[in-house]
């Protein structure tokens, strides 16, 4: 018996868009067995729930590991893949990782097979530009991913001659966006690019709907919500785009027939999505070249990938030397059924580029500047840190001095002398009756035993 690992949220903000991923590879797993397994022996799974917390995806991971098993699927998140890249960096576990990413990162442990900027945040960014206008209102969630993708967004719109009328980060799992939809409003941009993930984008279109907001006044371009996120909210998501490198609706026999898999699999309602699309196709892979290499070793499975690709719902699907994944770019319209029209597609597929296109000036000093840029995501995660920390202590100062306050109207109104002290016995508010009998101003008070 060989077992993997799957290791994705089954509860928690992210649940809505991880879990069909599980029942995916279920069934990958199932097609795999039925077909002779891997080196002759049935593949077992070991699922266990990241619960949308990067501390659970790391304590997982170390779980997983220390149990033996050498393969993980799973993450959706950058702040979950960071955390078990702590895990498994430097040890025999390798982590295949099918979501689109903020890239500047190239791990021997990982397998990224999602997008990388260059092949998804780049397009829809340049088709919004040529299609919809320049004048750009970026809201994201509060993380890695939407930062670093909005500091390459904020760059392509001004180079285009463009502006960023604002810039607004979410915590992930967030509910509330009516001050941010009343922004959009005030501003009037030709597009909202929307980097947000997990149910939050269910909050933010039911309330740009409620608000009477269309896509047809104000079109919304997200890179994180499918056709799953999509099938809840099929009114308020309607004539809205998204970028990715599959639909449901693309029009080929390994896609129909994969639709069909899942429809008699697993629900006969069921959608399909990129992510689900990917994590399918990346689980046959693995199976494809663990045979192939008559071995599970991550060292023996690098080796054989290099020479193989499979057919997928994704087109030819395969690793190359840079542990990424060629993609198509597609940009798909919602329509009332909560599918994707393909508005556009991309001639061919895209290299990925990581690193931004670093990778291909040949520099001297390339190593260096891929270090430096390396730590780019871990500076904008610590800035996000800060700013959160900032903005907390601006808060509690704020609630102090409200509260101050209303003790010193309350104390204002006695007639008898009143002062208010602290645990140090020491004097922080005094009443005008007090100011007059003793004499002094307060500031001559204040600190006093």
């Amino acid at each position: 018996m060989i077992r993997i690992g799957i290791l994705h949220s089954l509860t928690g903000t992210m649940a809505i868009s991880e879990a069909p991923l599980v029942q995916i590879i279920k069934m990958a797993i199932d097609e795999i067995n039925e077909t002779g397994g891997v080196l002759g022996e049935q593949v077992e799974t070991v699922i266990a729930d990241g619960a949308s917390d990067p501390l659970e995806f790391s304590r997982k991971a170390r779980e997983l590991r220390q149990s033996g098993i050498p393969t993980i699927f799973g993450c959706w998140t950058s702040a979950s893949r960071k955390a078990v890249k702590d895990v498994i960096e430097g040890s025999s576990t390798q982590l295949w990782y099918p979501i689109q990413y903020e890239g500047i990162e190239q791990s021997p442990n990982i397998y990224y097979t999602g997008s990388t900027l260059n092949q998804q945040i780049e397009p829809a960014v340049q088709w919004c530009i040529e299609h919809l206008g320049k004048s750009f209102f970026l809201v994201g969630s509060d993380y890695v991913f939407p930062r670093t993708a909005n500091r390459l967004i904020r760059s392509i719109v001004l180079q285009a001659g463009g502006k960023i009328v604002e810039d607004i980060y979410h915590p992930l799992g967030d509910k509330k966006f009516s001050s941010t939809i009343d922004l959009i409003k005030q501003h009037k941009p030709d597009v909202v690019f929307n980097t947000l993930n997990g149910d939050s984008n269910l909050f933010f279109y039911k309330q740009l709907h409620q608000k009477g907001m269309d896509a047809e006044e104000f079109p919304v371009m997200a890179v994180s919500i499918g056709e799953t996120e999509a099938e809840s909210i099929t009114e308020e998501i309607n004539g809205h785009y998204t970028c990715w490198s599959y639909f449901q609706t693309v029009n080929t026999a390994e896609n129909r027939a994969f639709i069909e898999k899942v429809q008699n699999n697993i629900n006969r309602c069921a959608v399909t999505s990129d992510p689900m699309a990917t994590a399918y196709a990346q689980l046959h892979l693995w199976g494809k070249a663990a045979n192939a290499a008559g071995s599970i070793r991550r060292e023996d499975i690098h080796r054989a990938l290099k020479k193989l690709w499979i057919d997928s719902p994704l087109g030819q699907f395969q690793i190359i030397e840079n542990n990424h994944t060629p993609k198509l770019a597609l940009i798909g319209k919602a329509n009332a059924n909560g599918q994707f029209e393909i508005v556009w597609s991309s001639k061919d597929q895209i290299e990925p580029l990581p690193w931004l296109g670093m990778e291909k000036l040949q520099l001297p000093a390339s190593r260096l500047i891929k270090e430096v840029m390396g730590e780019l995501p871990r500076f904008i995660d610590l800035s996000s840190q800060l700013e959160h920390e900032v903005d907390k202590r601006k808060k509690a100062e704020l609630a102090i001095q409200k509260e101050r306050d209303i003790a010193q109207s309350y104390l204002n109104t006695a007639s008898v002398m009143m002062v208010a002290i602290n645990k140090d016995k020491e004097v922080i508010l005094a009443n005008k009756k007090t100011c007059e009998v003793l004499g002094y101003p307060e500031e001559n008070i204040l600190g006093k035993n």
